[in-house]
């Protein structure tokens, strides 16, 4: 069986303490090996081995997950609180701190899901619980530093910040006045209870992770005030079902709406240049997206695995798609992508199962490995002159494609495996006809069951110097023939019995 050390070097009234000064007599809360139950009230001073000493601290860690204590009253005399002190005590419902306590160290009240009622003593230079409001306040830039599940924030505050709210379990709702600016990372990380917030127009910014895993929050609108969506600001918010984002935001963050499954639609605004990383990974319930006309990058995996995605309008302004972009996006049928994009990245359209049909624009030059690895519908694929370099597997696994419309007169360099799983018997490779003897002779093109000269219904226009030639006559392996004899020759890019 483990068992627990913790170093104090006394017991006084069952209160563990650490000498912290012998010169001065001081000493602090400590951690002991049984947890701290019921209603404490700290003294301000112990008698030790006939010595007083003054209680001016409560160590890191010092009631660290005493999930049976119900209360604490912090004596004038303690000075700091100190890094999760209160960690986890799930059962702390009422905290009286004294007007001594200048410092409060990170997460001292993470995890006191219980908290009902906070107090800073009046007269506290630091700190105060201004207007009952049950959540301590950094008095001189009106920083509400930690919230409980009855807090009222007042009308003076100007920041939530980190980590204010985080895991208030039985907060279910909250007003934020028009004072506040700054709503900070994690402030309301957890906070699976609550059903709605209004964000006022003052708030300027939004912290990563704000709102992380808020399971029941419902709808949410950011605010034209507002630039920046942080990183995982909405991750795993399953309950949303609409959110509007102002006309003033230009970036969402990475992950910031992951895993919200019960968004079916989002409108991008104009004002948006940038979708982060996985920004809308894994919301399976999304079927159509509109993006506005500024967006230039869409991040790696920011449309990952939403699986009812149905269709998707992307901008003009579009220049950088993410790799896993468009990952699983199984219910997706088609996509126009716009003129500036030069890349298709890694496995972008990975598992697009449903897509039947792509046309790449003129400004690509790269497809990359798994590009459309496993679309399975897909039946008619177009790329233009520009492609100079197509990635292992990129079609890998594409079974139902029939026509393959490869307008690069240089035949493309070509991965491992780029048309594996292809059914070539039935798949027709439509390519310049000044290069059918190229694409005829090179793997993997020579193994399409037919190799055809593009014609103009495809988007290419007869050379002048050739618009009255007769048709070149190609053997099978690639050779062109003056005079064909008795065989199967290409004659006009099509294959054709010659008697």
């Amino acid at each position: 069986m483990p068992c627990q050390v913790v170093a104090y070097d006394f017991l006084v009234g069952g209160i563990a303490y650490n000498i912290t000064s012998a010169e001065e007599y001081t000493v602090a809360v400590a951690e002991k090996p049984t947890r701290y139950v019921g209603n404490i009230v700290l003294p301000e001073a112990v008698i030790y081995d006939g010595m007083t000493y003054s209680v001016t601290a409560i160590g890191a860690r010092a009631f660290w997950v005493s999930t049976d204590l119900t209360s604490i009253t912090i004596p004038n005399s303690v000075t700091t609180i100190g890094d999760e002190a209160f960690g986890r005590c799930s059962g702390l419902n009422s905290v009286i701190i004294g007007t001594g306590v200048t410092t409060i160290g990170e997460s001292a009240f993470f995890g006191c899901h219980g908290l009902r009622s906070i107090v800073v003593e009046a007269g506290n230079p630091i700190y105060d619980s201004r207007d009952n409001c049950n959540a301590i306040i950094e008095t001189s830039p009106n920083t509400l530093i930690y919230g409980c599940g009855k807090t009222i924030i007042p009308n003076s505050v100007t920041t939530i910040g980190k980590g204010a709210f985080h895991s208030c379990y039985y907060l279910t709702s909250i007003v934020i006045p028009n004072s506040v600016t700054t709503i900070g990372e994690r402030a309301f990380f957890y906070c699976s209870e609550l059903t709605s917030i209004t964000i006022p127009n003052s708030v300027a910014a939004i912290g990563d992770s704000a709102f992380y895993n808020c399971r029941k929050l419902t709808s949410i609108a950011i605010p034209n005030s507002v630039t920046t969506i942080g990183k995982r600001t909405f991750f795993e918010c399953v309950g949303l079902t609409s959110i509007a984002i102002g006309n003033s935001v230009t970036t969402i963050g990475d992950y910031a709406f992951a895993g919200c499954d019960g968004l079916t639609s989002v409108i991008i605004p104009n004002s948006v240049i940038e979708i982060g990383n996985g920004a809308f990974s894994g919301c399976g319930g999304l079927t159509s997206i509109a993006i506005g006309n500024s967006v230039t990058t869409i991040g790696d995996e920011a449309f990952s695995y939403c699986g009812g995605l149905t269709s998707i309008t992307i901008p003009n302004s579009l220049t950088t798609i993410g790799e896993c972009a468009f990952y699983s996006c199984r219910a997706l049928t088609s996509i126009i992508i716009p003129n500036n994009v030069t890349t298709i990245g890694r496995m972008t359209f990975y598992n697009c199962s449903s897509l039947t049909s792509i046309t790449l624009p003129s400004s690509v030059t790269t497809i990359g490995i798994h590009a459309f690895n496993n679309c399975k519908s897909l039946t008619s694929v177009t790329i233009p002159n520009s492609v100079t370099k197509i990635g292992e597997k990129a079609f890998y696994s594409c079974s139902t494609l029939k026509d393959f419309y490869c307008h690069a007169e240089s035949v493309p360099a070509t991965g491992n495996n780029v048309f594996a799983g292809v059914k070539f018997s039935s798949a027709t490779l439509h390519v310049p006809e000044i290069s059918l003897q190229e694409y005829g002779s090179r793997a993997p093109w020579k193994g399409f069951g037919q190799i055809v000269a593009l014609t103009e219904s495809d988007g290419i226009k007869p050379l002048a110097s050739e618009a009255n030639r007769p048709a070149t006559v190609y053997s099978l392996d690639g050779r062109r023939v003056a005079k064909p004899r008795k065989g199967i020759y290409v004659i006009g890019g099509r294959k054709t019995a010659v008697r």
